[in-house]
């Protein structure tokens, strides 16, 4: 099991042993807004929309990097194609030398 897995399991056991805990209503004031609710479930909102705000702020920056690393890797594969091309260039332009060499000296080689 994952190190993560276990820690994410253990963090919602005690949100359970919290929420059992602390199911009486207090007051919420917010603006215009007044109501009562179980303060588990006014803490957990408060923690669910902070989480939100904080994935906002941290979009544009994920993004940015997810979309420079899918450039990044566009061009690694042109790379890769065009030394592939020149290693085949390569191979073609030694062939040619060996024939032109064993035209030279009067051998013929089955290359």
């Amino acid at each position: 099991m994952s190190t993560r897995l276990i820690f994410s399991l253990a963090i919602a056991a005690l949100a359970v042993v919290f929420t059992l805990q602390n199911a009486d209503p207090v007051p919420v004031k917010f603006a215009v807004w007044r109501f009562e609710s179980p303060l588990a479930l006014v803490l957990a909102l408060t923690l669910i929309f902070g989480a939100a705000a904080a994935a906002l702020v941290a979009a544009p920056s994920a993004l940015r990097k997810s979309w420079k690393l899918t450039r990044e890797e566009r061009h690694r594969a042109e790379l890769d194609a065009r030394i592939a091309e020149l290693e085949r260039s390569i191979a073609a332009k030694d062939r040619r030398i060996r024939e032109l060499e064993a035209r030279a000296t009067g051998t013929v080689t089955n290359v």
